[in-house]
């Protein structure tokens, strides 16, 4: 007589042939084991459970446990997967899988309007932050981060620390904004941390964001203008500019090409030519 554990031994045999990550092979096997111990008689013949069943099983294991879609998806492949490896019999169930969302394309604002907002903005030290933002692509997190011996004018690049979530990297150092931190440094000395605030503490992430809204503001921009969006112009600009996506990829920081890849262009450069989209602008 044969028991759930039977198929799902000979299930999980199937998985590790095909080197399937041990976290998979252990999904899987749950979601087959959960379906199995559902259908009673049926587990000594499982190719005999029928689709209208199986049907049933999502449907109700959906009511009960009110599971998302991911999950949704995962407990479908694992059924699917389970048939064809070990009962050599392909189901067909892709109707029980729901559609995700597709995923929205990250906002960004023209060169124009970049251009616009740093112009508008008087405040010298606001104005660094703006075109640092932008120039580097960095994350908000990274620029309040950001030290005075970060800056290497020698060599022309930026230091970023490791963040969490984020790796360590280098940017490139725009002429433009070397220039404007100059000047910067000169009237406001900072000590420790690039940008400060009270007392020599860190510049606060809301500081940063009222900035960058404001000068969206002043500029009559549409949509509600953030850091990110500033960074998400900075990788759409360089790509336009026909900068090889992998280069991109780590100038962001990404840790798989595919994040990078939301921005849907491609080109080819290399690290010493290219050039920050803060420099290709003509500020006043």
């Amino acid at each position: 007589m044969m028991n759930t554990e039977y198929w799902i031994s000979l299930y999980e045999e199937k998985l590790k042939i095909l080197h399937y990550s041990e976290a998979s092979v252990v999904h899987y096997q749950k979601a087959v084991r959960d379906f199995l111990n559902s259908s009673g008689a049926k587990v000594d013949h499982p190719e005999e459970i029928s689709l209208k069943l199986i049907e049933k099983y999502i449907l109700g294991f959906i009511a009960e446990k009110h599971i998302g879609l991911n999950y949704q998806r995962q407990v479908v492949t694992s059924i699917a997967k389970f048939y064809e490896l070990v009962l050599g019999v392909k189901l067909p169930i892709g109707f029980l899988k729901p559609q995700l969302p597709k995923s929205k394309l990250p906002l960004f604002v023209s060169k124009e309007e970049v251009k616009l907002m740093i112009d508008s903005t008087g405040n010298l030290k606001h104005k660094c932050v703006l075109c640092l933002l932008y120039s580097g692509g960095l994350r908000l997190k990274e620029l309040v981060n950001l030290k005075v011996s970060d800056i290497d004018s020698k060599q022309n690049v930026i230091q970023v620390a490791q963040t969490s979530g984020s790796k360590g990297r280098e940017i490139m150092l725009s002429q433009v904004l070397l220039e404007n931190l100059r000047h910067y440094y000169k009237k406001y000395q900072p000590a420790v941390y690039l940008f400060e605030g009270q007392n020599g503490r860190q510049y606060s992430k809301r500081s940063v964001q009222q900035v960058v809204r404001q000068a969206a503001k002043r500029s009559n921009i549409e949509i509600e203008v953030s850091p990110h969006i500033l960074r998400h112009s900075f990788a759409k600009h360089l790509l336009d500019n026909g900068t090889d996506i992998r280069f991109v990829k780590e100038l962001l920081g990404h840790q798989s090409i595919k994040s990078t890849e939301i921005y849907n262009c491609t080109g080819h450069s290399s690290l010493s030519k290219i050039k920050s989209p803060l420099d290709m602008l003509i500020l006043n």
